[in-house]
């Protein structure tokens, strides 16, 4: 198979955040500081954070920065706990008779901080919006499903949209829609918690840009002043917000970071409260530097290597066996031991452990480390001719162990063989600051 030096290939999907960890930090005698723990209950949290990529909307949000704001101002129609069980939210009910159209009622007495109440159109709107592919909304493909789609967002490149919204989307009242797929998808419902899905108010529409820069959602916080871009950005408690995820605190102040360094040596200075983000130099010591401050559990991440699918020379099957090769060549156990410092977890599926339904054989030999195997399939393709570039965050504040894994990663398959990352489960939790 023909390689190519001039594409690159990303480091895992959009809907998969960066590995996290989240510590804690006891600032003394500052307002972080209550009687129901070190932090909860009280004052406002100072969390490390990175500056958004884009203004704050739901639809134009998928990278960690943006992400940890919008999950805080917004609230969608479900949420999920920490075994990856869906919650509803602002859904009262999704039912469906065949897995293919689904009735999706809204609860009464949510609104927008605006005062504006959320309802079915709320969502549909939303979800027309981000569909739509003359707004450019990086979520839109997470609408695919839907019927109607390929009107709205064309796949050939440069084509017009046909329609400007989803026929398979329809408000039937007020506080009821209905979403029609283009085939059965049992899983669909599972989604709707996403950044994607969340609904937008009406005023979102008249100025985007001025939208973007001072959000107004249904979520537990609400913005407290302006977005000061690079430094901060501030949320306070919202009054009104009637859902299960309720902040424990009055607010949070994300302090902007570009290096997680710079973020952990705040922690350990008591300047901040809680880091996403734990630097690959200390993953060896960060446990004995913070002690019962430190928390290492399963969180709804993977890391991955994704090919495109979409161009013609990886859908060949001497493509499949090159891909299938270049897995077998990774050793997962190894690179999460040595490089990771037992932190992460070798994938046995396509999704985390904390996913319901996470099975320990799925992916089987495939990913099992087998140099030989790897070898013999790369033959059978008839080799790989030229190079594989891989693209990865290099962000050193949002996704510091992005580059490790890629450098550990060297296949023993021949000469022409790229470094890959392995792919992982990470084992750290990615709770919110508002639990704090």
């Amino acid at each position: 198979m023909r390689g190519t030096t001039r594409r690159a290939y990303r480091l895992g999907a959009i809907a998969i955040t960066a590995c996290l960890a989240l510590v804690l930090s006891a600032c003394e005698g500052g307002a972080g500081t209550g009687s129901a723990g070190p932090l909860a209950g009280r004052g406002i949290i100072q969390a490390a954070g990175t500056e958004p990529q884009n203004p704050l909307l739901p639809t134009n949000t998928n990278e960690v920065g943006g992400g940890l704001i919008t999950n805080l101002l917004f609230q969608g129609l479900i949420s999920y706990d920490a075994h990856g069980k869906s919650i509803n939210q602002v859904a009262a009910s999704i039912t469906t008779k065949d897995s293919r159209t689904f009735t999706i009622k809204v609860k009464s007495g949510w609104t927008f901080t605006d005062g504006e109440a959320v309802t079915a159109r709320s969502f549909v709107d939303a979800s027309n919006f981000g569909a739509l592919a003359t707004n450019n909304q990086l979520n839109a493909y997470f609408f695919e499903p839907i019927d109607g789609y390929t009107q709205v967002h064309p796949a050939a490149g440069g084509a017009r949209p046909t329609a400007r919204t989803m026929k398979g989307l329809t408000v039937v009242d007020a506080s009821t829609f209905t979403v029609r797929l283009t085939s059965a998808q049992a899983s669909f419902p599972s989604r709707l918690g996403y950044t994607a899905f969340y609904p937008l108010p009406q005023c979102a529409y008249k100025d985007l840009k001025a939208f973007g820069e001072h959000p107004i959602g249904n979520g537990s916080y609400m913005l407290d002043g302006n977005w000061v871009h690079n430094v901060s950005i501030k949320v306070k408690k919202n009054p009104t917000y009637k859902g299960t995820l309720v902040a424990k605190n009055d607010g949070v102040n994300v302090k902007v970071y570009t290096d997680q360094i710079e973020s952990y040596a705040d922690l350990l200075a008591n300047d901040v409260d809680v880091v996403s983000g734990i630097p690959d130099a200390v993953l060896d010591s960060f446990k004995a530097d913070l002690g019962s401050r430190a928390i290492n559990q399963p969180a709804g991440t993977t890391d991955s290597l994704t090919f495109p699918l979409n161009q013609p020379e990886w859908r060949t099957a001497a493509s499949k066996q090159v891909r299938q090769a270049i897995s077998m060549a990774i050793d997962r156990q190894t690179i999460t031991d040595t490089v990771f410092q037992g932190t992460r977890t070798p994938a046995t599926d396509f999704s985390s452990p904390v996913v319901q339904g996470y099975s320990l054989t799925v992916c089987g030999e495939f990913c099992t480390f087998n140099p030989a195997r790897a070898k013999a399939l790369l033959a059978a393709a008839g080799g790989f001719k030229g190079g594989l570039e891989i693209a990865y965050n290099k962000s050193a504040a949002t996704d510091g162990g992005s580059r490790q894994p890629v450098s550990a990663s060297r296949p023993p398959l021949a000469s022409t063989a790229p470094a890959c990352p392995t792919r992982t489960a990470s084992p750290f939790v990615t709770r919110s600051p508002r639990d704090l």
